[in-house]
């Protein structure tokens, strides 16, 4: 068959993959989909468009929550069905991330693997909150955190006020008092 224009548009035509959104006609641009769909999820994270019984984009989310639990040293034993569950029983799934008025996936008392039954849904003030509830870092652990300080280059150099250093030592004051009227209860 000799090579036409005709010929050459029949076969671009033939090899052109539509988008995958339901009444789009338009051309791929990436992933499946048109520029303007790709371009709505590169703004707004989504399109609304459900692959299996997923949103679009949610895979990835699941692994970037798997290694940054495996960062922190922390056993991730949900596969991506438990943790897409979890999150659409929720009814947060939209409403997800680590801004304040959002909703993340928390451990119990922050402690324990993220596992069925030991995970739950709250804001993310509540889970900051939980978080630092009473802790006390042991000697070694602030001795850790001075260390990285003080070679970080956003505190180099600085010193603190003697109004900043009166109020950590009114703050300190106002801790032991504390705990030595809870120790005599």
């Amino acid at each position: 068959m000799p090579l036409t224009l005709l010929n050459i548009i029949q076969n671009v035509q033939a090899n052109m993959k539509i988008c995958s959104v339901d009444g789009c006609n338009r051309v791929v641009y990436a992933k499946n989909i048109c520029a303007m769909h790709y371009g709505r999820f590169r703004r707004k994270g989504h399109i609304n468009l459900l692959r299996g019984n997923a949103p679009v984009g949610a895979r990835n989310k699941f692994n970037k929550h798997k290694l940054g639990a495996k960062d922190r040293n922390i056993l991730f034993l949900l596969t991506f069905e438990e943790w897409m569950k979890i999150w659409f029983d929720s009814g947060h799934w939209h409403e997800r991330g680590t801004n304040k008025g959002q909703y993340v996936m928390a451990r119990f008392n922050d402690i324990g693997p993220y596992a069925i039954g030991n995970v739950k849904i709250i804001l993310n003030d509540d889970n900051v909150k939980e978080c630092h509830c009473g802790a006390k870092k042991s000697y070694e652990t602030r001795q850790k955190i001075s260390l990285k300080a003080k070679g970080h280059k956003r505190w180099v150099g600085k010193k603190h006020t003697q109004k900043t250093k009166d109020k950590i030592r009114l703050a300190r004051l106002r801790l032991l008092k504390v705990n030595n009227t809870q120790e005599t209860i």
